[in-house]
């Protein structure tokens, strides 16, 4: 196999998630030109996800790293191949961006975005046994989670039934 990240064949990519990709509803268009402020917005301090991953995100947070799949905190330093780290991080880049705006009126705007955004998120993302990059190996080899299963929702069930 070409991608030596999957090595289950029956495994679906965690890029499309076993949807037809055809179909999908990509969350992202709405970043794509995330670099380009609107007239009236402030400009963006890092253009896009790498700029700020690479620019401020890997460069700031520092926490103790286990080399050793699946026991402790890890890393992926090929963080853009998991789909769930790219969402999280996109997340992570939108709020600071907001949190640098609003610091100009809110002296504690920055703070809150470590304590709220970047702390809860980097707990699930650094998480070596059960997160988005867990059992990723030194070598680069990772086998990837599957999706999700679901269970369609049954004619006539109420969603919004509390």
């Amino acid at each position: 196999m070409d991608d030596h990240r999957w090595s289950d064949p029956d495994r679906a990519d965690p890029d499309t998630d076993g949807v037809d990709p055809d179909r999908a509803l990509d969350i992202t268009e709405q970043w794509d030109d995330a670099a380009e402020s609107p007239e009236d917005g402030p400009e963006r301090r890092y253009p896009d996800l790498e700029a700020f991953v690479d620019g401020f995100f890997a460069q700031v947070v520092n926490r103790h790293l286990s080399d050793r799949p699946g026991d402790g905190a890890t890393w992926d330093p090929r963080w853009w191949r998991h789909r769930e780290v790219r969402e999280r991080l996109r997340a992570l880049w939108d709020a600071y961006e907001g949190a640098l705006v609003a610091s100009a009126e809110d002296a504690s705007a920055l703070s809150r975005w470590w304590l709220t955004d970047l702390d809860g998120h980097l707990k699930v993302l650094l998480d070596g046994r059960g997160g988005p990059m867990s059992h990723t190996d030194p070598d680069g080899s990772w086998t990837g989670h599957p999706p999700l299963r679901t269970v369609p929702v049954p004619d006539g069930f109420d969603l919004d039934d509390a």
